[in-house]
């Protein structure tokens, strides 16, 4: 009895050129930019949408998450938690938008986030801010430094 062996070849792997492997590299970092720019943390999400449930409740439109917005207001956050106080930005800088019409911010600082969102609605003038049917947008940051919460919400109607 004969026995015969058969082994089928590998095939040689095959090395992609310099051109396909920038074609990749760029793709990566385009979907690496995409999703930093479109995607904003868990904590400015669930204060997003804190303030759409409460808009929502007194039967005003829901604000849509602007990224320039988003990065304005998490840049502000950041500032205020390594200066240590409370302060408003200048609510044109950096604002890339020349057909705003409109634009709002409200800060806040508390050991949590439920805590600082309890604190703007019981402010005559931040609550205004929430609820303003005027607004259509809305950017949030939030920085955490161990103790407090410090936030901003940026608001502009366009």
């Amino acid at each position: 009895m004969t026995t015969t062996a058969t082994t089928a070849a590998s095939p040689s792997p095959v090395r992609p050129t310099r051109r396909t492997r920038r074609r990749l590299g760029l793709v990566g970092i385009a979907a690496a930019v995409v999703l930093a720019l479109t995607a904003c943390n868990v904590s400015e999400q669930q204060f997003i949408d804190m303030t759409n449930g409460t808009r929502s409740s007194v039967g005003v439109r829901s604000l849509q998450m602007n990224v320039a917005l988003t990065l304005k207001a998490e840049s502000w956050a950041a500032k205020m938690a390594q200066d240590g106080f409370l302060s408003h930005s200048r609510l044109q800088d950096n604002n890339p938008y020349g057909t705003w019409t409109k634009l709002g911010e409200n800060v806040a600082r508390a050991g949590s986030l439920q805590a600082a969102y309890d604190a703007l609605l019981a402010s005559p003038g931040h609550y205004a801010n929430i609820v303003d049917p005027a607004f259509n947008f809305i950017g949030v940051g939030v920085v955490f430094d161990g103790t407090n919460y410090w936030i901003v919400q940026e608001f502009m109607a366009m």
